[in-house]
């Protein structure tokens, strides 16, 4: 089956797995998935994460925080493949008052709003989360 939306699909396995407690969720992998739970993880929403390889089938194991603060975590998915959406430096919002973060797809990479703002960097918006 042909996925058009893989990184949608990510968030959503990652929102599934928060809603019924689960440590952690596994993902097909690729590089995008990875700069992405970097910066999750830098942000404390995942604890950890670790490819895993069986022949030549590459896994993303993810093991999310299991902190009550992180029981109601909601993820929006931003730009979805039929409707891009970019935002220049200057126009990068906050969310929940600093509270939560957005993901951007920058020329230097996945970076967080605030980052993206910091090095004036504009992107695609990848999602919001809270």
């Amino acid at each position: 089956m042909v996925m058009s939306d893989v990184i949608g699909d990510m968030f959503a396995r990652m929102k599934n797995a928060y809603m019924v407690l689960k440590p952690q969720f596994v993902v097909p992998y690729s590089k995008e998935k990875e700069a992405i739970v970097k910066v999750l993880e830098k942000n404390n929403y995942v604890t950890s994460y670790s490819v895993t390889e069986d022949g030549a089938k590459k896994t993303l194991v993810v093991k999310l925080c299991t902190d009550p603060q992180f029981k109601y975590v909601s993820i929006e998915r931003m730009s979805k493949p039929g409707r891009r959406m970019y935002v220049r430096a200057q126009d990068i919002a906050t969310i929940k008052g600093g509270r939560g973060i957005i993901l951007l797809s920058t020329s230097k990479g996945i970076k967080e709003g605030k980052e993206a703002k910091k090095e004036k960097l504009g992107g695609e918006l990848l999602a919001q989360i809270y």
